[in-house]
């Protein structure tokens, strides 16, 4: 499985609240949609096949296409980091991409975000995790005076691979992981 991060600042994780925390479901965004109608009928069926209800959804700026277009369906994991400074340096969500929507997605934007700016989206059911900055840094090897721009990064396999003294990305993410209950 792949591993990204996502650093959005502290003023980006107020949207976790509209989108992450807040679920969604496809009667509520399917207005907003703008694809084609064989497209919309796609993902119509993949969203009613995944969820019995409601999603998550987060979304990336359009600089962060690049790195985006690397997401895979089912196979890539998405850390959401709050902040790398010690004000905030929580990481509270994470989640499998299970959806990936095509094209950008302005209207679905404006709608989740108040704003534009996010038009690159995706669909997830969102784990609750119990981690930092420092520890996810400390853990991928990362020099301790490394300090990334909110953007989305993909992380190298050998970093991934690495994870909890070699066992893994699973190994890692169940060691940060939250039981539901404690959301």
């Amino acid at each position: 499985m792949d591993l990204f991060y996502h650093v959005v600042g502290i003023n980006g994780a107020s949207d976790f609240n509209k989108s992450v925390r807040r679920t969604w479901t496809w009667e509520e965004i399917e207005p907003s949609l703008t694809l084609p109608k064989e497209c919309l009928t796609d993902l119509r069926k993949k969203v009613k096949e995944k969820y019995r209800g409601a999603f998550s959804i987060w979304g990336v700026p359009r600089g962060a296409e690049r790195v985006w277009k690397r997401m895979r369906e089912g196979n890539s994991y998405v850390l959401l980091v709050t902040s790398i400074s010690i004000h905030d340096p929580s990481i509270r969500y994470g989640g499998i991409v299970d959806i990936i929507v095509p094209d950008f997605q302005y209207t679905l934007s404006r709608l989740l975000w108040q704003s534009e700016r996010y038009p690159l989206i995706y669909f997830f059911s969102a784990d609750f995790l119990n981690t930092c900055w420092f520890d996810f840094r400390d853990a991928l090897g990362f020099e301790q005076n490394y300090r990334p721009p909110a953007r989305l990064f993909s992380v190298r396999e050998d970093r991934v691979l690495a994870l909890c003294n070699g066992l893994g990305l699973e190994a890692y993410l169940n060691s940060i992981r939250l039981p539901m209950a404690s959301t």
